[in-house]
């Protein structure tokens, strides 16, 4: 099964416009998640105001420990690529939500065409596309675009960076100046650490296995050094800004980030199993079985048909995965810099099948066949460590996912002594030629019949991913009505859900504090010592109708500004601002009280 010369773009064109249509779907949602978009979307707004310094809190009117990235000023916890990516798009759009997500939403459409490139250098056209297709309805890339997975728009800046490396890479090894496409492989690859630190040097690895392993790639040191000085010069000034200008902010960041080695870093530990069959599984859904035997067998055939290109894709995917499984601390998206090579050796299975390859029919054929018939019942989202942990509990848990890698399996074992006279791709054409058009069509139709259901699932997964339990809080009425606070308001409030002070900070543009009411009138004094004006923000008794002036519990808190998305902004009163009898002994606030919330 080959496609025509122009073929494989128009699918690719077509595949982005509906991937990318499906992903705009309820795009513009206002709710903001808890963990991490809110975060993320609140830093990218300060930085409109001053993109070199990137903060939380811009205006710190409490005091906060450097360390809880939660609630500090200057906000080093993440890279600075994604956030300025949003930024610029505050600044064309608007700062809302939907904002916030476009510059996601045109990347993710770049790694999905990236991935078709890099599989048609390295494959065939046919392995590229389905590998593409698959990657672009992957609901995780979804829930990363729409903001409501961990890590979200970073990632995506992340894989978009990481892929643009490997291109270059991978496209360096057929062209006659491949100095030129190095140091552009350099340049994304300081990109890549840009925009999430220590995951992005998967570029740099697979640098190196495809100098080693590709005969093609013996390029001069010269060339490699070109790399390495592009990369240098693309993340040092960026790192030398932060050691000089915020050097203890620096320190602590770089040394914690490498904490995810070997410590359980925010209940992110884990055991190899919840990686292998919760995370890995949700994220490829009914591909993962496939996906499982194609990485090991790929191996095989790469070293058996000394086919260097081939071990390249697979080597990125076990580079990707091994130290992630190794790590203490393991996240649901910690293996995405290897996604595409993991598409990309699923399409490589379709595409060996399609030319007769007997291991490879009966291993894809078993395997959609049985998870399209008999359905694997997904893991259910967990995290962690589960109570009372025993090894592979969490395999034993998901037993149905084994089950189906073994079927794989033995399809691939099936086709081993199924005794089929199409061995290899040549062996076709040594047939006469209406034997041999018919045996391609015949194969055609049987991949893309096993391929479609599943493919479909996918799709549909996808589509209900995208309006999937958002987050309803967000502030846009009040927006309108704190657009006349002075510069200097201060708003605390008490968190009736996980962030929403954060959340409210993003809508209001001032800052907001998450305290206990019965700190307020101390809280109210500081800030006031400090230059701010202080403000509340508290629920409204009723969301559709305005309190009255007579309500004595809303008179007892403080003169209503505005009312609106079921919140009252309150001006404190005088009762507000006095001092309690215990206030006269030494008091500590929120921040230092809870400095030792640890980081993410």
């Amino acid at each position: 099964m080959k496609l025509g010369k122009h073929w494989d773009i128009l699918l690719l064109l077509l595949l982005i416009f509906v991937s990318t249509a499906m992903r705009c779907h309820d795009l513009g949602s206002p709710g903001l998640k808890d963990l991490d978009e809110a975060f993320h979307a609140i830093v990218a707004q300060n930085l409109t105001h001053d993109p070199l310094t990137p903060t939380l809190y811009r205006q710190p009117w409490l005091d906060a420990d450097f360390r809880d990235w939660q609630a500090n000023h200057i906000w080093l916890h993440k890279p600075p690529l994604a956030l300025w990516l949003m930024a610029g798009s505050y600044q064309i759009f608007g700062d809302t939500p939907l904002a916030a997500r476009i510059p996601s939403l045109a990347l993710s459409a770049v790694a999905v065409a990236l991935t078709f490139f890099i599989g048609r250098m390295l494959l065939i056209p046919v392995a590229a596309i389905i590998g593409a297709a698959i990657l672009a309805f992957l609901p995780q890339l979804v829930r990363l675009v729409h903001g409501q997975q961990f890590s979200d728009h970073v990632d995506i800046a992340l894989l978009a960076t990481s892929l643009a490396g490997v291109f270059c890479i991978v496209r360096a090894l057929d062209s006659t100046h491949p100095i030129r496409w190095l140091a552009l492989a350099g340049v994304m690859q300081g990109l890549s650490l840009l925009s999430k630190s220590f995951p992005g040097f998967i570029v740099v690895g697979v640098l190196g296995v495809t100098f080693l392993v590709v005969a093609r790639a013996r390029w001069s040191w010269r060339a490699i050094g070109a790399f390495f000085l592009a990369a240098l010069l693309t993340v040092g000034p960026w790192l030398l800004w932060c050691v000089l200008r915020f050097p203890d902010q620096t320190q602590y960041v770089l040394s914690h980030q490498l904490l995810h080695l070997k410590s359980d870093v925010e209940s992110w530990g884990a055991p190899w199993d919840r990686l292998l069959f919760d995370y890995l599984p949700l994220t490829l859904g009914l591909f993962w079985p496939l996906a499982c035997v194609a990485s090991i067998w790929s191996i095989v055939a790469a070293v058996r048909e000394r086919d260097g290109r081939l071990l390249v894709i697979s080597l990125w995917w076990w580079g990707a995965l091994l130290p992630h499984l190794l790590a203490t601390s393991k996240t649901p998206t910690g293996t995405l810099v290897g996604w595409p090579a993991l598409v990309l050796l699923v399409g490589w299975m379709f595409a060996r099948a399609s030319q007769g390859h007997r291991l490879a029919i009966g291993a894809v054929v078993l395997s959609m066949i049985s998870v399209s018939l008999w359905p694997m019942s997904m893991p259910s989202r967990g995290l962690g460590y589960p109570p009372d942990y025993q090894f592979g509990d969490i395999a034993r848990a998901n037993i149905d996912v084994l089950h189906q890698i073994l079927l794989c399996t033995l399809g691939l074992l099936l086709g081993a002594i199924a005794g089929l006279r199409i061995r290899r791709p040549r062996a076709i054409d040594s047939q006469p030629p209406h034997l041999r058009s018919r045996f391609r069509v015949a194969l055609g139709i049987l991949m893309f019949i096993v391929l479609g259901d599943p493919l479909y699932k996918t799709i549909d997964l996808a589509w209900r991913t995208t309006d999937f339990r958002k987050p309803a809080l967000a502030f846009p009425e009040l927006r309108r009505a704190a657009s006349d606070l002075p510069h200097n308001a201060a708003i605390l409030t008490t968190n009736r859900s996980r962030s929403q002070h954060i959340i409210a900070m993003f809508w209001l543009r001032r800052s907001v504090y998450d305290i206990p009411p019965h700190q307020w009138p101390e809280t109210i004094t500081r800030l006031r010592q400090t230059g701010a004006d202080p403000y509340l923000l508290v629920p409204s008794p009723s969301p559709d109708i305005t309190p009255q002036p007579d309500h004595s519990h809303i008179r007892a808190q403080g003169q209503i500004i505005a009312h609106a998305d079921g919140f009252l902004l309150l001006r404190p009163t005088e009762r507000q601002d006095e001092q309690p009898e215990a206030s006269n002994h030494k008091s500590t606030n929120r921040q230092e009280q809870n400095h030792s919330l640890p980081p993410e």
